[in-house]
């Protein structure tokens, strides 16, 4: 693809994803929703479950697969952008009122994550090879199959 044509499908997708976000929340405004529950909607009928599943030519059309690691810079930027605005709005008086429950929840989550990495036999930390040895990557007992794992 030549550099012309990157640059016209990279402005193409994500002024096509942007449109379509603020197309999304609008409804779910008017439902008395938060926007981005629209905007989500709307990410998941422009990804693989909804538009690649029903016509994954169209998606491969409007997000070939060359502009995937430019819009994924894209994504990430966008991503420090709205969480820094969202610590900019951050009350540290809520926070601190609510430091213990916010601490217990946030040390579960992640000893649950690195648990589930671990069990499963995949590397917990990104460079490393898994677990090797009897039982690496199998399902603990409460587990029917790898088609629906555990949460």
């Amino acid at each position: 693809m030549s550099p012309d044509a990157m640059i016209a499908h990279f402005v193409g997708a994500s002024a096509l994803t942007l449109g379509a976000a603020h197309t999304g929340g609008l409804p779910a405004r008017r439902l008395r929703r938060p926007r981005v529950v629209g905007q989500l909607a709307a990410g998941i009928a422009l990804g693989p479950p909804l538009l690649g599943a029903v016509a994954p030519g169209v998606r491969a059309a409007l997000f070939p697969a060359a502009t995937g690691p430019a819009l994924t810079g894209f994504a990430q930027f966008a991503l420090v952008v709205f969480l820094s605005a969202v610590g900019y709005e951050l009350d540290p008086k809520v926070l601190g009122d609510r430091a213990r429950t916010s601490l217990v929840v946030a040390l579960a989550s992640f000893a649950r994550g690195a648990d589930d990495r671990g069990v499963r036999g995949r590397a917990a930390v990104p460079g490393r090879a898994a677990r090797a040895g009897p039982g690496a990557g199998a399902l603990p007992p409460r587990c029917s199959s790898r088609a629906s794992p555990c949460r």
